[in-house]
């Protein structure tokens, strides 16, 4: 009877020792493996958004374990259905304890649509461009593909001006009580601003001296119809009461008793892609 109980003893004491073991390792694994696969998702540029000059993507990465790095599946321009070669299989560094990652495509000075990315030079022609990319962890599991869809817009809008339309100063556009500045814009995407200076100009016979600028309650202009540009930069005034929007408030404060007097216009415009011109044409 001792025997027995004693054989007893030994099973259930091994038995306990086996159940320990056994929920020791449970506990142990379910801390160390990677059970997850990462995920991913591109936050900038926003979809369809316009960009130009140096190209910055960014966006954000998750894990159960830990991220490790960011791949480019594909850069495809949409519009003509060519495949970027120099970007793809380039991989990404992920930041912020592997929660984002950001990468930039950089400008070059050889050419027009000139650029270059991790040694790489290549071409990106404005249109527009679909990016894809995947995620991987520390693990070597990968996300599903994200992908982004953007516009690449690297010329400078063209402005058509219908009045003024003089580079003559003695043939130089009449106004009156209200100045405005009209033509037609033409660019792939929309304008941010109209940034206009006015020189005061100086006439003597066949000597025409060029002022510095007036200085202007606010020289940018916005939110106007770039197919039927027709934008106020002046407007007349008797009194100190002259609503704000009339942006060069006191420009008619120097001609009243003096006669007619004569400006330069200066015209900068500026894309939602960031192109500026300074160049305007006379239709």
């Amino acid at each position: 009877m001792k025997g027995r109980f004693i054989a007893f003893l030994r099973t259930l004491f091994g038995l306990g020792i086996f159940l320990l073991i056994t929920t020791s390792c449970e506990i142990g694994l379910g801390a160390a493996v990677d059970t997850e696969a990462p995920s991913a998702a591109i936050v900038s540029p926003a979809v369809k958004q316009a960009v130009g000059g140096d190209i910055v993507i960014h966006g954000t990465c998750d894990d159960d374990a830990r991220m490790d790095y960011m791949v480019i599946e594909s850069l495809v321009n949409y519009n003509t259905g060519e495949m970027v070669s120099a970007v793809r299989g380039k991989s990404v560094s992920t930041s912020n304890r592997g929660s984002e990652w950001s990468f930039t495509l950089n400008k070059s000075n050889a050419g027009p649509y000139a650029y270059t990315f991790q040694g790489e030079s290549f071409v990106l022609e404005d249109g527009t461009y679909t990016l894809t990319m995947k995620a991987y962890d520390e693990s070597g599991r990968e996300s599903g593909i994200v992908s982004r869809s953007f516009d690449i817009d690297n010329t400078a809008p063209i402005f058509l001006l219908t009045k003024p339309n003089s580079m003559d100063i003695r043939e130089a556009s009449a106004f009156g009580k209200s100045v405005k500045i009209t033509g037609t814009i033409a660019d792939d995407h929309n304008i941010k601003d109209m940034r206009v200076k006015l020189h005061p100009v100086t006439v003597d016979g066949t000597n025409v001296e060029v002022g510095t600028p007036i200085a202007p309650f606010n020289d940018t202009f916005s939110g106007f119809d770039v197919s039927d540009t027709s934008v106020e930069i002046a407007c007349y005034a008797d009194d100190e009461n002259t609503p704000e929007e009339y942006n060069y408030k006191y420009a008619y404060k120097d001609v009243i008793g003096r006669g007619t007097q004569f400006y330069y216009l200066e015209i900068e415009l500026e894309d939602v892609a960031g192109n500026i011109t300074k160049t305007t044409y006379i239709q």
